[in-house]
């Protein structure tokens, strides 16, 4: 609906104008008088088109589930709490908290969890040591024997030794250190998992567990234990699948994770500042070392736009890692979580802050500009920059992700670190799972500078049906 309002509509009007004989120019909003009736077919068409992206939305909101969802199994009938002191844990304390709490409920079980983030590293590299181990196994006699060099850097030098006998002692070494971690385990996380009978008592429970439960005026239940349990510090949620559980994550809660966010929150909002607007790609023809380049239009008109689209692709794969570094109980949530970041820093790169014409004085210094430009960097002069932008997103980025480019990038480096030929096969048996928030967040950031700028550039329509 939008391209075809912006081609058989908005196109013609704007050719219409007499104010730049250039194409670029003469195609934009630009070319028409601020005094031209022409202008009311923008406002009228930009006021049809609210009303309808909110019923859109709405129509789409409505299709989405609330709340949990029912299921056959146990996990509707599972809750989540946090907030247990990690030295009182105790799974028959627990459970003589609930039945005193809610006589009428039937406890079914009461899990608690541990702190693996050490377990976990030991059973990740027992797993490649393992498959190795398989490989150098599974290879005929006939075969030359693999070895592996040990003492080096990244497989660069040290001696050459047996491979296999080499990750047999290896694997003979994790396995002990396993069984000791097992038998010193003892450091609970404040995390833990209670099942009910049904799902309406579970979520009977989950209500009273939440922190504005006494802004409503209700009383948690209590007993005996509450005291020493510290049920007053408890907050509830919704069990996700066990599949869906960051379990390294569990021991990470309270004013930590709080902390992180804060961090990391400040730290992007300084990059995007910084590093990663568009002003910043703009003004780099601009440079006093590059002057001499600026009479090039392959890198005074190109430059930016390619800029942008580099940026567009490296700070996703810094935000995704600070995002894992946060610690997100639940995968689902660490993936809508990457998204909403990935696609909040790429929007205010890419479209807020060049199109409002800011620009951050220490950017301006680094940079060597002066004097500061604050204009806008859009129409007219750069309208140019946006389709630029649209044409690299849809051909560049878009045969990028068909070849899967980031996986040969990650398969290089695992390549590099091998230090046998057992352990080159198994890296390249990774399997990376499909990077939702980096995709979607993408297609969500090429399609709102579509929309924003419809009316403005109609041209920036060619490219998206490009990449359609």
């Amino acid at each position: 609906m939008v391209c075809v309002m912006s081609l058989c509509v908005i196109l013609p009007v704007n050719l219409s104008g007499h104010l730049f004989s250039d194409a670029m120019g003469g195609m934009s909003l630009a070319n028409l008088e601020p005094q031209s009736s022409r202008l009311w077919f923008h406002i009228l068409l930009t006021i049809t088109l609210f009303p309808m992206a909110i019923a859109a939305m709405r129509q789409f909101g409505l299709q989405v589930p609330q709340g949990p969802i029912p299921s056959s199994d146990g996990n509707s009938r599972t809750v989540m709490f946090s907030g247990l002191p990690s030295s009182r844990a105790n799974v028959d304390i627990i459970k003589s908290h609930f039945r005193e709490a809610y006589p009428h409920y039937g406890i079914e079980d009461v899990s608690l969890t541990y702190d693996i983030q050490h377990l976990s590293a030991l059973e990740d590299e027992l797993r490649t040591v393992e498959d190795a181990l398989k490989y150098c196994a599974d290879l005929p006699p006939s075969a030359e024997k693999v070895h592996i060099k040990v003492g080096g850097l990244c497989g660069c030098c040290g001696s050459k030794v047996d491979a296999e006998k080499f990750y047999e002692l290896r694997r003979s070494e994790l396995t002990q250190q396993i069984d000791h971690e097992f038998r010193r385990w003892k450091r609970t996380n404040p995390i833990f998992f209670v099942t009910f009978a049904n799902s309406d008592q579970a979520y009977e429970a989950y209500s009273d567990h939440q922190r504005c439960v006494r802004c409503q005026g209700r009383q948690r239940p209590e007993s005996i234990q509450s005291e020493q349990l510290d049920t007053g510090n408890w907050t509830a949620f919704h069990a996700p699948d066990p599949s869906n559980v960051n379990w390294n994550n569990l021991s990470q809660s309270g004013w930590m994770w709080y902390l992180k966010a804060i961090v990391i929150n400040l730290v992007l909002l300084g990059l995007i500042a910084l590093l990663t607007t568009a002003i910043v790609a703009l003004n780099f023809p601009s440079l006093p070392r590059l002057q001499k380049f600026h009479d090039y239009p392959a890198i005074s008109q190109i430059s930016p736009a390619l800029i942008m689209l580099v940026l567009q692709m490296v700070m996703p794969k810094l935000i995704v890692k600070a995002v894992q570094w946060m610690g997100y109980w639940s995968r689902p949530k660490q993936l809508i979580a990457e998204m909403r970041y990935i696609f909040t820093d790429l929007v205010l790169a890419i479209l807020l802050i060049p199109s409002l014409g800011l620009l951050g004085s220490t950017a301006a210094y680094f940079l060597d500009t002066h004097p500061v430009r604050r204009d806008c960097i859009t129409l007219p002069d750069n309208g140019s920059l946006y389709i630029n932008y649209l044409i690299f997103y849809a051909f560049i980025s878009t045969a990028m992700s068909l070849f899967r480019v980031n996986v040969l990038v990650s398969y290089v480096v695992r390549s590099c670190k091998a230090r046998s030929k057992a352990e080159e096969v198994v890296a390249s048996r990774v399997d990376r799972p499909f990077a939702f928030g980096q995709e979607y967040a993408s297609f969500l950031t090429a399609f709102t500078v579509t929309v924003v700028y419809a009316f403005s550039i109609p041209l920036l329509h060619l490219s998206v049906w490009s990449h359609s």
